[in-house]
């Protein structure tokens, strides 16, 4: 098998100096399932070590077989013990229906999961399979980043909350992800799209601000009921020093920047939590909670992808993944932002696409955030856009302290609660979420939207 063909495998860059077979299981008496340890060079020299979970009928997750032999192990609720004395766990939430066909999903971008589409007998559903399994990394006292998908699905399952797909079953290897078998959300329509289609009717924001409070709610109801669900390491506790640092540090370590944006001086992300210092819980968060995370069902949310950010760096053994709850907003009230920018590039017929407008849609978003003069008759449409933007963010973070003071979790927020407390360190998160923002379209990819997350920090960093 060709792995670097295979779209699930993460480190295509690498060279393959050893595969060997760390465990290996009978999925039925047809198909044996194997987690291989990969010995890997990078392209930067260093040597690493990754583990996948590989069946060995070849892209077998993709076939009616596969997905039968999954589901009757689910029904019977049965553990498989592995020839290395492991345990793999089929945790069935809910009677799975029985597969009639699979159906593969048009997927055009790289990740470490391999979705499959099943047709029941009565409905619809979607069996996730983590290939990665992340763990050992080859480094002593460091580990893979985890994937904490699964673990957060199933503590919202148990604790009730709505706003997720059904999840029938979860299969785990040791404590290690291994299959999600959850429902299909049939929606088209993402609530990002909701929000980017109201910058088309600017006059009137009421809906759009009472859309932007159901949002936050919904995003408070999901804290309660993670810290409701009852599982270890759902509690909130107190944030450390070491974590305020490391907090700190994922927030520096910026690219550099186009000539354009670095005449507005040199850019850097001081997290100073204000008076939350020494107050900060943390918790379990989505983990990476923006607005095509999120689909419209009927008049409800369905929130999606919990994994978080992507195991490319090794972490301590220790690594806990709970974060303060106001992460979660950060990333919601940057998609706002985001909108707000791409409607202004809209606007000036500018188009990513196009590399000649990429110094262009640079400047526009200098000129969005008051770092730039705009022409007179372009000053209007960004006042317009701008007074969106903060009405749209003040009604989804006014929600979220209002529901968060209904259900009474301040205290997994702040051991002393403040309001303006709150709204000071989340924009911090906004901060640390723009940092991360200019990364990824320094590295990740090439459009000329630097601006938006450079031209943001550069703005919160005045008004401090």
């Amino acid at each position: 098998m060709n792995f670097k063909e295979k779209r699930w495998f993460a480190e295509k860059d690498a060279i393959i100096e050893d595969i060997i077979t760390e465990d290996s299981f009978s999925l039925s008496s047809e198909i044996s399932c194997f987690i291989k340890r990969f010995s890997l060079k990078q392209s930067n020299d260093e040597r690493v070590v990754k583990r996948y979970f590989i069946p060995e009928i070849a892209d077998a997750e993709q076939t009616l077989q596969f997905q039968q032999a999954l589901f009757h192990q689910y029904d019977s609720s049965g553990n498989i013990q592995t020839s290395n004395g492991g345990m793999v766990r089929f945790c069935a939430l809910h009677p799975i229906p029985k597969p009639i066909r699979v159906e593969l999903p048009d997927m055009r971008f790289t990740s470490s999961n391999i979705l499959t589409f099943i047709h029941t007998t009565k409905q619809f559903i979607v069996s996730k399979t983590y290939k990665d399994m992340r763990g050992d990394c080859g480094k002593d006292g460091k580990i893979w980043l985890p994937n904490p998908e699964a673990r957060r699905y199933e503590a919202l399952a148990k604790a009730g909350y709505s706003n997720i797909p059904k999840v029938y079953g979860i299969a785990y290897y040791q404590e290690t992800p291994l299959n999600m078998i959850m429902e299909a959300v049939r929606s088209g329509c993402r609530i990002g799209e909701v929000f980017a289609d109201s910058l088309n009717r600017l006059e009137n924001t009421d809906e759009i601000r009472c859309f932007a409070d159901k949002t936050a709610r919904s995003v408070a109801q999901m804290h309660i009921a993670f810290l409701n669900s009852g599982l270890p390491g759902f509690e909130a506790i107190q944030a450390t020093e070491a974590d305020m640092l490391r907090w700190a540090e994922n927030a520096q370590n910026l690219p550099p920047l186009p000539p354009s944006l670095q005449e507005m001086g040199s850019l850097s992300v001081p997290l100073r939590f204000g008076a939350g210092m020494g107050c900060l819980m943390k918790a379990q968060v989505h983990g990476d909670l923006h607005a095509d995370q999120g689909l419209l069902e009927g008049s409800g949310i369905k929130w999606l992808d919990f994994e978080g950010p992507p195991a490319k760096e090794c972490v301590p053994k220790d690594y806990d993944s709970r974060e303060n709850l106001l992460t979660d907003l950060a990333g919601m009230i940057q998609a706002f932002c985001y909108m707000a920018h791409i409607r202004l590039y809209e606007f000036l017929g500018l188009n990513y696409q196009n590399p000649e407008d990429h110094e262009k849609q640079r400047n526009a978003s200098l000129m969005f955030a008051g770092l730039m003069p705009a022409d007179a008759n372009l000053k209007p449409f960004i006042q317009t856009l701008n007074l969106w933007l903060n009405q749209v963010t003040t009604a989804f973070i006014d929600g979220y302290l209002d529901e968060v003071e209904n259900l009474a979790i301040q205290p997994a927020i702040l051991t002393k609660w403040d309001r303006n407390s709150a709204r000071e360190i989340t924009m911090d998160w906004v901060l640390a979420r723009a940092a991360h923002e200019l990364r990824y379209e320094t590295y990740g990819r090439n459009w000329g939207w630097e601006g938006i997350p450079a031209s943001r920090i550069f703005q919160l960093i005045r008004i401090q």
